[in-house]
């Protein structure tokens, strides 16, 4: 019997990037199941992303979908060129791909994919696939993928996405959490300040703005800026009117970030994108705090109430050319403050328009958010004392 033996790749001749067979099998595997993966989450993929998420050249990625086509892993949609997808290959998972993707996937909630290309609009298809080069620079620099629109909406009803902003993409990166919108198109006056409404009221992570077109880009820093939107109504005619208008607060400002969407925000990977949600946060805290000095602001350590048992309170002086008052804005529990005079009981002043989940302690500061929160009440007040 002749027995054979797999031979030591440190003594094969040859040129020494050569992998021994078993081996170059399995990272192809690793490689094709990377791409399925990223494919079932996005919907499509092309080369570039190909590129980024293996960290391979062209041909390598030419080479490794074209081993997924002829395996009938991945189907071909055609696209009118774009930077996204050279010659307008785009591609997407087959009915044996799909089974192969969630077999490969490690998440526990799998989600609808739909296999037909004719299902996928052409606004749609380049929508999904900035997504996927986004994705696959995330996950190129180190990042992981939590959520896409595709897993989100497997979890919520039609019904649910009247009421909440479904991100079109969220990242992990360490402890770190981003979401991303990707707004290629123009958007209404309306539509603009509708998805800000609703990314308020349902979304905690960072999130990335990522606009096309100058009108979207420019209102949405102009909302942003202003600290509020309006809401808005349909309706018996099914016709738009205008409703009040709904402040913004700190926190949520905070931690929005309106970028350029081109080729190069594209590629940011991880560490770029906590350096401008980073940015953005300093340069929204600095403005509050410019803002509340401009107005004769001054504020001191938060120190129990002592009216009330478990009340904390804090001084809110206001100094102008014109008047000077004292005031204070104090909390009963339950996270919910009120600005009042020292004469006045808590409740007999103006509430403020936001809520602190936990206890404040004796000696803690104020954070920014409560403090703009407060003087925007206090601001409502009809008479300033002299």
């Amino acid at each position: 019997m002749i027995q054979t033996t797999i031979p030591n790749v440190e003594l094969v001749t040859g040129p020494r990037h050569l992998i021994p067979g078993p081996l170059a099998r399995l990272r192809h595997q690793q490689k094709a199941s990377q791409i399925l993966k990223l494919t079932y989450l996005t919907h499509v993929i092309s080369i570039p992303c190909v590129e980024a998420v293996l960290d391979t050249s062209n041909s390598n990625s030419n080479a490794t979908i074209r081993c997924l086509l002829n395996r009938k892993l991945l189907q071909q949609v055609v696209l009118t060129s774009s930077p996204l997808a050279p010659n307008g290959r785009v591609f997407m998972l087959t009915k044996q791909g799909l089974s192969a993707a969630q077999s490969a996937c490690d998440r526990e909630d799998l989600h609808d994919y739909d296999t037909r290309p004719e299902s996928i609009r052409r606004a749609q298809l380049e929508h999904d696939l900035t997504v996927a080069c986004i994705a696959a620079h995330w996950l190129h620099g180190g990042g992981r993928i939590i959520e896409t629109d595709l897993t989100l909406r497997s979890k919520h009803s039609s019904s649910d996405t009247k009421y909440i902003k479904l991100p079109d993409l969220i990242g992990g990166y360490g402890s770190h959490e981003i979401a991303f919108e990707v707004e290629r198109y123009p958007k209404k006056v309306r539509e603009v300040e509708q998805a800000l409404l609703l990314t308020s009221r349902s979304q905690h992570a960072s999130t990335i703005w990522l606009c096309s077109a100058p009108s979207t880009y420019r209102y949405l820093r102009e909302c942003l800026k202003n600290a509020s939107v309006r809401k808005w109504k349909l309706s018996n005619g099914q016709k738009w009117t205008e409703g009040p208008p709904v402040s913004l607060p700190f926190g949520f400002r905070a931690r929005q970030s309106v970028v350029h969407l081109d080729e190069h925000s594209i590629a940011f990977e991880p560490s770029m994108w906590l350096w401008r949600v980073g940015e953005t946060h300093a340069s929204v805290k600095d403005t509050v705090l410019r803002k509340l000095q401009r107005e004769g602001w001054t504020w001191g350590a938060i120190e129990p109430y002592l009216e009330y048992a478990g009340a904390m309170t804090f001084l809110f002086s206001q100094t102008t050319l014109d008047f000077k008052r004292e005031l204070l804005v104090t909390t009963l529990g339950h996270g919910q403050w009120h600005v009042h005079r020292p004469e006045q009981a808590p409740e007999e002043g103006m509430e403020v328009g936001i809520e602190t989940g936990q206890h404040p302690a004796e000696g803690q500061q104020p954070s920014l958010g409560l403090l703009e929160a407060a003087a925007t009440a206090a601001n409502m007040m009809l008479v300033p004392l002299n």
